[in-house]
This record gives structure tokens, sequence and C-alpha cells, in this order.
């Protein structure tokens, strides 16, 4: 190893710091902190979170662990046998999450294994859609180890699909 980054530094404008490898997550987290208009409850149609062009999860989801490696859940359904969590990763746009009454709501995912995103998307629509939110990697459900993007000041979604580059 010694060798390659010798090898590394003798190049011209570049040097060893420069170099930056993707960090992988397998629990992702996005943590809503704000509705449209105040509202006690959030809602989401989608989310979507990517690797370049791929989808994860790669298939609908049916339920909180399935098709297996899946794994979704929040800390919150406003009715979890209308509502549940997993609505949000079934890829059905006219599904939906409703996170219960309360400040903060987190909606999150295990995809089975260490990936390294690139982007997501976020679907909603009404008083109840996302206003600030952030998206975030970690080493377990409970653990929001790094922000990847942190979102505000969303406004107007009319069952409208937003994408955020990572």
């Amino acid at each position: 190893m010694g060798d390659f980054w010798g090898f590394v530094s003798m190049i011209p404008g570049i040097v060893a710091s420069s170099i930056v490898t993707d960090v992988g997550y397998r629990y992702f987290v996005l943590s809503i902190t704000a509705a449209q208009l105040g509202s006690s409850n959030c809602a989401i149609y989608e989310l979507a979170l990517f690797v370049g062009a791929t989808q994860y999860p790669t298939s609908a989801m049916t339920g909180y662990s399935a098709p297996s490696p899946y794994v979704c859940g929040a800390n919150g359904e406003g009715s979890p046998s209308a509502s549940p969590a997993w609505r949000a990763f079934n890829r059905v746009t006219t599904d939906r999450w409703l996170s219960g009454v309360g400040v903060l709501f987190d909606l999150y995912i295990d995809v089975g294994a260490l990936i390294s995103l690139t982007s997501f998307s976020v679907t909603a629509s009404g008083t109840s859609s996302p206003k600030n939110f952030t998206l975030y990697g970690g080493a377990s459900y409970a653990s929001k180890d790094t922000a990847l993007k942190a979102v505000s000041g969303q406004t107007g979604w009319a069952l409208d699909t937003r994408n955020y580059v990572l």
C-alpha cells in the first residue's frame, strides 16, 4: 500500500489528502423537522434512494420487511393499518406514509448492504408535505451518523417529486 501512495504523490497536482473514497451506508433516515403550514403530521408518498440510475429499494416494498433484505419503519404512524411506513417505499405514488402527530418525524430504511448514494427523491402533496428535512446515513436506525443532505423551505407540493443530489 505504501508504494501506491508513494506513486500517487509523484503525480503533479495530486496529493494523497485530495483523494476521497466513497462512504457507504446501510441505514438511511429521512428526518423531517417541519411540515407545510405548521402541520402536526407529515405525509410522504415516496422516498427513493439512488446510486446512479439504480433505485433503492430495488423492488417495491410490500410490508415492513418485504421483500428481503429491506426493512423500514418510522418513529410514528398516524394510522398503521392505513398509512404504514412501508408505503413510502412501495413505488405507488398514490399511497403514502402518514406520520403520527408530533414535531419530529423519522422515516427509515435498512437497504441490507452498504451503498453510496448519489441522490434521493421525495414525492409529497398538500399541507402535510415536508418543509424542512435532512437525509442521514448511519450505522443503525437509531444513529444519524452523517447528514447527507439538509433541505429547507420546501413549499407548494402538489403530488410532485423533487430530486436532491448529494
